[in-house]
């Protein structure tokens, strides 16, 4: 047993929208310990078996409390990371997580950026185990594997041992010294910026935080400029920065005055974006390239209530009237507040 899980309120989807559609932590639990009903987001505790499926499931890092650190080793020279499952007979001590699927993608590109790459592993039959009907440690790393390959970057190398080959390698190898203090210049290649003494409170981490350069990232933005009615609402509620929305300093004359940043890269999978948009104009992809970044918007004043409002630039139909008195009944009495 590894703990039981803690949710930090604070950076759950469901603190942000009461209505928010994510139920990553109660579709990965077996056990069906995590609830989401009208009160809220709930565990209970006597259910929960403290498999840390949950914590490799959330999109933006909200759980936490559970020992689901790998053992670090040096084998034949190399560093490697040692982790068996609980349900592997053996002794009970470091690189003990309770099920190895609770490994998510931050650890494995934390330990990516590290230079450890070389997970050996010990697991029971999990076709077997109901641990292992949702997304395995396997799938994760072939596909984090297809994004490392597309721009030519060393591979995680994942391969499963016996228990007693893995006992003899924790029981057998040396220890590695503990890092020493990272260095600014080996993070930023990966576009990831040194930190400053006094740093402001930074977003949540996104796995596509760890890939520069073109190529596939772990989940890409689209938006449908046919369908936007340029609210805003996706750019207030999205937590990592990854839709954004800036005003032009020289915009030319009768052309786009501002317009929409899609920074998928910052994308966690959250969904928030999706659940706030009333007219479906937002599309999110796991594991694609990014075809679209900027969206322009236009801006000019509604005949109806006198405020000017945003769209689409190549939007196929322009707006005769702003969204909200599009959408209303036709009265006088309408009233709005756009900001």
């Amino acid at each position: 047993m590894s703990g039981r899980p803690v949710l930090d309120g604070d950076r759950c989807v469901h603190a942000r929208i009461e209505t928010a559609s994510c139920r990553a932590c109660v579709d990965a639990c077996p056990r069906r310990a995590w609830r989401l009903d009208d009160d809220g987001l709930s565990l209970d505790e006597a259910a929960c078996d403290g498999c840390g499926l949950c914590v490799a499931a959330c999109p933006l890092g909200a759980i936490g409390g559970l020992a689901l650190q790998p053992a670090r080793r040096r084998v034949a020279g190399r560093e490697v990371l040692l982790a068996r499952c609980d349900r592997v007979t053996g002794e009970d001590g470091e690189g003990r997580p309770a099920c190895l699927h609770g490994i998510g993608l931050m650890p494995l590109l934390e330990a990516w950026r590290q230079g450890q790459r070389i997970w050996l592993v010990a697991a029971a039959d999990c076709a077997a185990c109901p641990r292992g009907a949702g997304e395995r440690l396997e799938t994760r790393v072939e596909r984090l594997n297809g994004l490392f390959q597309a721009r030519g970057l060393a591979p995680i190398h994942l391969r499963r041992l016996g228990p007693e080959s893995l006992d003899t390698l924790l029981a057998g190898s040396d220890t590695p010294a503990a890092d020493p203090p990272p260095d600014p210049r080996k993070r930023s290649w990966l576009g990831l910026s040194p930190e400053p003494a006094h740093a402001p409170e930074k977003p949540l981490p996104a796995p596509g935080a760890y890939f520069t350069g073109k190529g596939p990232l772990p989940w890409t933005l689209r938006l449908d400029s046919a369908s936007c009615v340029a609210c805003h609402a996706c750019v207030r509620v999205c937590p990592n920065g990854a839709l954004s929305q800036q005003d032009l300093v020289e915009p030319p004359h009768g052309g786009p005055a501002s317009l929409y940043r899609l920074d998928s890269a910052r994308c966690t999978g959250c969904h928030l974006c999706r659940d706030v948009c009333e007219h479906d104009a937002l599309h999110l992809t796991p594991w694609t390239r990014p075809t679209q970044d900027t969206v322009y918007l236009r801006t000019k004043p509604c005949p109806a209530c006198g405020t000017r409002f945003h769209y689409p630039a190549d939007r196929p139909n322009p707006p005769i009237r702003c969204w909200v008195c599009a959408g209303g009944k036709p009265a006088g009495r309408l009233y709005q507040v756009m900001e």
